[in-house]
């Protein structure tokens, strides 16, 4: 299923030229940029405005097992997350003591466990 949303034409502000009509280059040789070039702005055609409308589609599909990437890799990514769970876990000991970062690395480890005990 796809459903698109429409956005209205609106005036909005040139992000190029932030409105000036013009914007500063510098050459490629100028490294240090001491030679500055004022150019036109292309995007807005030096008026500083531009006309901005949108369309936005969104896809909605049902889950299908076996062909999305989170379930046909889900034991690389559990394997990685056990990996860096014994690298926070090292941390943990060398840090000083951080109640929120333990809480959150104690849970990381529930979660790891629950997702192993799954599989088995």
């Amino acid at each position: 299923m796809e459903k698109k949303r429409y956005k209205h034409a609106r005036i909005c502000i040139c992000r190029k030229c932030q409105g000036t009509g013009t914007v500063t280059q510098y050459a490629s040789e100028d490294i240090l940029h001491m030679n500055p070039k004022t150019v036109a702005c292309d995007l807005c055609n030096c008026n500083g405005r531009v006309l901005v409308d949108s369309v936005t589609t969104t896809t909605i599909k049902p889950l299908q097992y076996g062909k999305d990437y989170l379930i046909k890799y889900s034991a690389e990514l559990l394997e990685a997350a056990v990996q860096i769970s014994v690298m926070l876990n090292e941390l943990k000991d060398q840090l000083p003591t951080n109640d929120s970062f333990i809480r959150r690395v104690d849970m990381l480890n529930i979660v790891i466990n629950k997702s192993l005990e799954n599989i088995k």
